[in-house]
């Protein structure tokens, strides 16, 4: 008999995010088409808040205001005007109007949406003019550099699967390529069926060949037969 355990399971990528806006505002520029390669932290679409912006402004001027306060009230402590507890809550003031500006500085950078990782667009689900929502979803990212191939096992030959071993991979869709995987979990539990789930992390080829979705097959062993 063949000593060979063959296994089927589908891809999925390893990394996938849907981006959804954090704060409200329109639209004025979409930077990304679906299939394009993005980079990590690049500006994918710039939302105009107004509200945000306007929050900003106030905030700002709140806190140079305070800090002018202080250096106001300082001098007159020194020359005895004032008291220290007069002085303590107009620095108070300064600390509570310093945060508040950095919270609306953060808000501001919420508006403009930017990819988490590297990967390649595969929805886009916003045009220029159109106006967004806090959790509307915008984009969905995928990384298909390296991919996971989740398979079961049998109770028979799951003992034989151990982590970091390195399997054999084919997709039906691409028979003439032969790609390497490398066990990154093993299920401590099986499922009704006495299967342990198992998923094997893939390497793409530079064309990026493998496509979530597709099936695949590990080859666990060799093809060595025994009588």
């Amino acid at each position: 008999v063949n000593t060979q355990y063959i296994t089927n399971g589908t891809f999925a990528p390893k990394q996938e995010v849907m981006l959804s806006a954090e704060a409200s505002g329109r639209v004025t520029r979409v930077l990304v088409q679906e299939g394009a390669h993005v980079r990590a932290g690049q500006t994918l679409a710039i939302i105009d808040g107004d509200k945000q912006n306007v929050g900003l402004s106030n905030a700002q001027a709140v806190y140079n205001n305070a800090k002018a306060e202080v250096s106001r009230f300082e001098g007159a402590f020194a020359s005895g005007g004032v008291t220290k507890q007069q002085l303590d809550q107009v620095k108070l003031q300064l600390e509570n109007a310093k945060n508040n500006l950095r919270s609306s500085q953060l808000t501001v950078s919420d508006v403009n949406i930017t990819a988490s990782f590297a990967g390649i667009v595969n929805k886009r689900n916003i045009e220029p003019g159109s106006y967004v929502s806090p959790g509307q979803q915008l984009f969905e990212i995928v990384n298909v550099g390296t991919l996971k191939l989740k398979i079961n096992v049998d109770d028979k030959n799951i003992g034989f699967v151990k982590l970091g071993q390195t399997i054999k991979v084919q997709s039906p869709v691409l028979a003439d390529q032969t790609f390497e995987g490398k066990v990154s979990f093993i299920a401590p539990k099986a499922d009704g069926s006495l299967n342990f789930p198992v998923e094997l992390e893939i390497k793409n080829n530079a064309n990026n060949d493998l496509k979530a979705g597709m099936y695949g097959t590990a080859f666990f062993g060799s093809e060595n037969t025994a009588n």
